[in-house]
């Protein structure tokens, strides 16, 4: 029979008998409450943490990310009650899938089915594009990725539906395949077999997600003729189905913890965790099982890593008395120790977090020279540092003033020695105890301004750096937004390891431009330089005289030398006040200082600095919040209405 044949007045009656199912309702029920539930909950969770001023959200990733995750999950939960109700549908008069006519019987009513699953979602979808103002294509592609998921979803439990006799065990086989499915996909690290599947359902349709999809109907209907040529749905069979769909929901909890780190913090396993021991005491010898097998999955980034297990009346006494309870994770690096109370949430990512700690860079100190005007880390003024020094923190870095006085000398344990924009003549003292750790090959960042004093040329004449006269003004910069032609905008870097990830603008007010006359055996890399179109005024006016010197000039410059076998790291800057508190939020001017003072600290190994994101805020007018919080109950409400009337009309009839 063609498919034009299946009539739509054969549509409607199917419909009709489609609807007198029982599971039809509870799962058309069940996808309305539960959207409408899931969709205020993360709502509420995201204006709750936009209200206690959480830093880094992101609508995508806070709101977006979750919601569309488990509305996805919600749509593929109800595919198999769908089918149970569309079965009795196919089967009668004898239509089932696998006749000669089975597409143009049941195309018709899988595109109704198909439009009963996302109908619930469709309020949450208008009401976001509606009162937060979202981009189309940021709903779109999502609803895209759940139809193509719920499709998959609804054909393999709709042929189990069919081909299997009893409805118990056809429902019981869909939610195993089902199950397995979340169960292979929640493996640990990179042994997901599914592990493209989670970035598909949240819209992006990539080719390995359509492959893993092909991929799953294929298992399913292997797994259906397996079934039928060991069976005849026994009810044996049938029982033993429901028991291992039972058992495979629990899977996912033992494996949920997956190690998902962040680009950065796989750098710092990998390069840090060499010889990190991890110890896990427990009195429950099955919680110490299932949090070995969470940090297992770390080898994949450290294979050197070394866990063990400990009850803890098995551990040396003076160690136990040490420990501040008695569950928990012991890290171990270098005669240095950590600990983490156990259970917690994301284990992997602590983990991380806590080396971060252990690690030699939390014993590094970031030295700001004082005592002669310069930018001070404690000052109260705008000029000062006091925002670089919190960010430093935020790094797990620590900045420390140091005012030398006669007789004393850079300390040896100085990581990096900054020099700050000082207003006052260093001394002698002061002076050789500077050329004294610079050839010793101590770090420098030196930070220079035009109207500095003229008493380091000492310093120049070792670094081989020194002024031009003048300010570098910035005429392209203006057409760019600037609000003065004084603010030099740098908009590239060079390939160097320590601007790798580095690409927003920086913003350097008042700027010097540099000239270097290195020796022989030191490598001077530009750093920063200015526009082409760039000047150099005596006067950072926005009239400055046509035979000005034109640009593009170094206002940054990074100096390196091998000293006692090792490489010595110094950087010049013709500006400061890019690092002051008025100054360092604006563009990448923090990223700079970051990167810059963790590569002068660490070298080429250096990871890259985790910055603060600025949050997405979600602006939502009154009208808009009340629908968003209440408009998407309408739904459920009318879905329920609307059974009641049904169910009232056939008892009437």
């Amino acid at each position: 029979m063609p498919i034009s044949a299946y009539s739509f007045s054969a549509l409607a009656l199917d419909w009709r008998q489609f609807w007198r199912q029982p599971a039809a309702w509870l799962a058309t029920l069940l996808l309305a409450i539960g959207a409408s539930a899931i969709f205020v909950n993360r709502l509420e969770h995201y204006l709750s943490l936009q209200a206690q001023g959480f830093i880094g959200l992101q609508l995508d990733n806070d709101l977006l990310g979750p919601l569309f995750g488990a509305l996805a999950a919600l749509v593929v939960f109800t595919a198999p009650l769908l089918a149970l109700a569309m079965r009795p549908v196919l089967l009668l008069n004898h239509r089932r899938l696998q006749a000669r006519y089975r597409f143009g019987r049941a195309i018709g009513l899988l595109l109704l089915a198909l439009l009963l699953m996302l109908a619930p979602l469709l309020p949450v979808f208008g009401l976001l594009a509606l009162g937060a103002s979202l981009k189309l294509h940021a709903l779109l592609l999502p609803a895209a990725g759940i139809l193509l998921l719920a499709c998959v979803a609804l054909l393999m439990s709709l042929a189990l539906a069919v081909r299997i006799q009893h409805p118990a065990s056809a429902l019981a086989f869909s939610y195993l395949l089902l199950l397995a499915l979340v169960a292979l996909d929640a493996l640990p690290g990179g042994y997901g077999l599914f592990g493209q599947f989670r970035p598909f359902y949240q819209g992006e349709l990539t080719l390995a997600g359509l492959g893993y999809l092909t991929l799953l109907v294929l298992a399913a209907r292997a797994s259906v003729q397996a079934y039928l040529t060991a069976s005849k749905a026994s009810t044996y069979l049938s029982l033993g189905l429901l028991l291992a769909a039972i058992v495979a929901v629990q899977l996912p909890g033992r494996w949920q913890a997956e190690p998902v780190l962040s680009p950065a913090q796989q750098q710092m396993l990998a390069v840090h965790g060499k010889d990190l021991q991890l110890t896990l005491i427990s009195a429950d010898a099955n919680a110490r099982s299932d949090w070995r097998a969470q940090l297992e999955a770390l080898k994949i980034w450290q294979p050197s890593l070394s866990i063990s297990e400990q009850h803890p009346e098995a551990l040396a006494p003076n160690l136990r008395d040490q420990l501040p309870g008695n569950s928990g994770l012991l890290l171990q690096r270098q005669n240095q120790s950590a600990w983490l109370a156990l259970p917690i949430d994301q284990l992997p990512a602590r983990i991380v977090e806590s080396l971060s700690t252990l690690v030699e860079r939390r014993d590094a100190q970031i030295v700001f020279l004082e005592g002669n005007g310069e930018r001070e880390l404690f000052g109260e003024q705008a000029r000062d540092l006091r925002k670089l020094r919190d960010a430093l923190q935020a790094q797990g870095l620590s900045g420390q003033p140091l005012a030398l006085m006669p007789g004393m000398s850079i300390p040896d344990n100085t990581s990096v020695l900054v020099i700050a924009s000082p207003q006052n003549v260093y001394p002698t003292y002061l002076r050789q105890a500077l050329l004294q750790y610079l050839m010793r090959g101590g770090h420098l960042l030196w930070l220079r301004e035009p109207d500095e004093p003229e008493a380091l040329t000492s310093l120049e004449t070792y670094l081989g750096v020194s002024r031009l006269p003048g300010t570098v003004v910035d005429p392209v910069a203006v057409q760019r937004g600037s609000p003065h032609p004084a603010i030099v905008i740098i908009d590239h870097y060079p390939e160097h390891p320590a601007f790798t990830h580095l690409q927003e603008l920086t913003a350097l007010p008042w700027t010097q431009a540099l000239r270097a006359q290195a020796a022989a055996d030191v490598a001077i890399t530009p750093l920063l330089q200015s526009h082409p179109d760039s000047r150099l005024v005596a006067e950072p006016d926005q009239n400055w005289p046509d035979d000005a010197p034109k640009g593009p000039f170094t206002v940054g410059l990074l100096w390196q030398k091998t000293v006692n076998e090792q490489t010595q790291r110094v950087a010049v800057i013709g500006d400061g006040h890019f690092l002051a508190d008025t100054a360092l939020h604006n563009y990448g001017n923090s990223a700079l200082a970051l990167s810059l003072l963790q590569w002068l600290a660490f070298g080429d190994e250096a990871l890259s600095p985790v910055l603060e994101r600025r949050s997405e805020i979600l602006f939502l007018p009154g009208w808009a919040l009340s629908s968003l919080r209440y408009g998407v109950w309408l739904w459920p409400l009318s879905l329920l209405l609307l059974g009641c009337l049904t169910l009232w009309h056939w008892r009437r009839r």
